[in-house]
């Protein structure tokens, strides 16, 4: 029997279901968090592997690549590229049988101890929720999008337990705007699913809380110099990745399994040198954090091992994230230039965790290049203030130097390869900014009668508006140009062909 919700309209429904797709989006964190936990102490793949780790662990992950590269390979990677795809090009419809796949498989792979985290299918499987609901009630398209942001937005703030960085990471890598509009659905979802998973899980935050003083000035050449380490590092891991993909495509085309289960033998071999380098690293980033690590040869094979296996794996297709995996190495990046910059200076008052600190934004900079969700992620996680401001220096200068060495977001770079070409958010920005009056042809003439408003369109109205109108109408006739004090006052006409000359005259400009 169909399920309704009585004496509701269309926008009340809404709500609603924003405050179901955060709480779901909660329920989807916990679940993935206690399951992989749980199977990973039962199968011992939390620690160097042994023979009953080699053998369950790898039983595990050969039934979550199974399925992910044989039965429904749109199930394998963390899920976030596939999530834009959609929302870019089958308008947010995610199929329910998808994300329902995604928590099979996720949970699976990552129980085989591999380092990879949860984070992004968590954010892909609350969009997937939020695509269902909005169709199961059939609400309109618009709608539809609007809850697989607020899905995403509620993954990441469950996931990690901030709702404001989930919010911000939501507006500038899936979205690529603040729109105040959007911004009120994907606010409730994220609050809602913080609070569930908060009062689920029985924490308050993912990293212990930690305090650090700030004192000299002369400090901040130092995070400067992080910052640019980190910038450098961020490409040389995306290329990584991307180069192991390379190798998929011509050597494992047709037997990915077989690279998911090499890359896991990989990861166990590593693991009898370093046992740290097995699952998403959090336990490894509160110890450098609190300073229990200052060694700085163990956090140099703690770096590399950690960087050599997460690019395998996530290289692989296996089904997790990169998003704990890349704090992890901007801790441990951080930590390293905090060790031999403190033995090398002498600076014993500098404490190697706030280095680990700043190293996590400036490195989550690097790869995902969402330089503001960063400093307030880490922020949002530690609930450190002192920091901020050397936060801010690293970070952006890490993401300046990322952006001049290649171009892209990972997730960008991926989509790309596998063929796909996600639109650009300074292409969207270039349309919203550019007005009618820029591209229209000029025809004055005054009207005897007022046109329909699916007929006319205003000069200060944006291109990207002129472009929905036109598509209503199949671009077979122009949109007529009036002026807005007065209807009947016509200015011109513009048609698609007029936005498309306009358009690649702005691109040879900036060129």
């Amino acid at each position: 029997m169909k399920l309704r919700i009585p004496k509701l309209d269309k926008n009340q429904q809404f709500f609603l279901l924003n405050l179901l797709t955060g709480l779901a989006a909660g329920g989807v964190a916990i679940i993935l968090h206690q399951s992989i936990h749980s199977l990973m102490a039962f199968f011992g793949t939390d620690v160097g592997f042994t023979l009953k780790s080699y053998l369950l662990g790898g039983v595990s992950l050969f039934i979550g690549s199974f399925i992910s590269t044989k039965i429904m390979p749109t199930c394998s990677g963390s899920g976030i590229p596939r999530t834009k795809i959609l929302l870019s090009v089958h308008h947010g419809i995610i199929r329910t049988k998808e994300w329902l796949t995604k928590i099979v498989t996720s949970i699976f792979s990552l129980a085989s101890g591999v380092p990879l985290g949860s984070e992004g299918p968590t954010i892909a499987i609350a969009a997937g929720v939020g695509s269902s609901l909005g169709r199961y009630f059939k609400l309109s398209e618009r709608k539809v999008k609007s809850l697989v942001y607020a899905g995403c937005s509620a993954g990441i703030a469950a996931a990690f337990n901030t709702p404001i960085a989930a919010v911000i990471f939501t507006m500038e890598e899936i979205i690529g705007n603040s729109s105040a509009k959007s911004m009120g659905p994907i606010l409730i979802s994220s609050l809602v699913a913080s609070v569930t998973a908060a009062a689920l899980i029985g924490q308050n935050s993912v990293f212990s809380p930690v305090h650090y003083a700030f004192n000299d000035p002369k400090e901040l050449l130092f995070y400067l110099g992080l910052g640019i380490m980190a910038g450098l590092a961020g490409p040389l891991f995306i290329s990584n990745i991307i180069g192991i993909k390379k190798l998929t495509k011509k050597y494992f085309k047709h037997h990915k399994l077989t690279l998911a289960m090499s890359s896991f033998l990989l990861v166990g071999l590593l693991s009898q040198i370093v046992p740290e380098v097995t699952g998403n690293g959090l336990d490894m980033i509160n110890n450098l954090l609190h300073g229990r690590i200052t060694s700085y040869e163990t956090i140099a094979m703690l770096l590399v091992f950690k960087f050599i296996a997460c690019a395998f794996c996530y290289g692989a297709g296996i089904s997790g994230g990169i998003l704990m995996p890349v704090l992890f190495l901007g801790a441990a990046l951080g930590g390293l230039f905090g060790a031999i910059s403190i033995q090398i200076l002498n600076l014993d008052q500098v404490e190697i965790g706030a280095y680990c600190l700043v190293g996590m934004g400036a490195f989550f900079a690097s790869v995902i290049r969402t330089p503001f969700t960063s400093i307030i992620l880490v922020f949002e996680m530690t609930r450190d203030y002192r920091i901020v401001l050397p936060l801010m220096l690293a970070n952006l200068v890490s993401y300046f130097l990322a952006e001049r060495m290649s171009k892209g977001t990972i997730y960008e770079r991926i989509a790309i390869f596998e063929g796909y070409e996600l639109p650009s958010h300074d292409e969207e920005d270039l349309l919203h900014h550019m007005v009618v009056e820029d591209a229209y042809k000029k025809k004055v003439a005054r009207l005897e009668i007022t046109l329909p408003y699916s007929q006319i369109i205003y000069p200060d109205q944006s291109l990207s508006y002129a472009l929905i109108k036109l598509r209503r109408t199949k671009g077979l006739d122009p949109l007529i140009v009036v002026d807005r004090m007065d209807a009947h006052n016509i200015l011109g006409d513009i048609t698609m062909e007029d936005i498309f000359k306009h358009l690649q005259k702005a691109e040879h400009e900036v060129i």
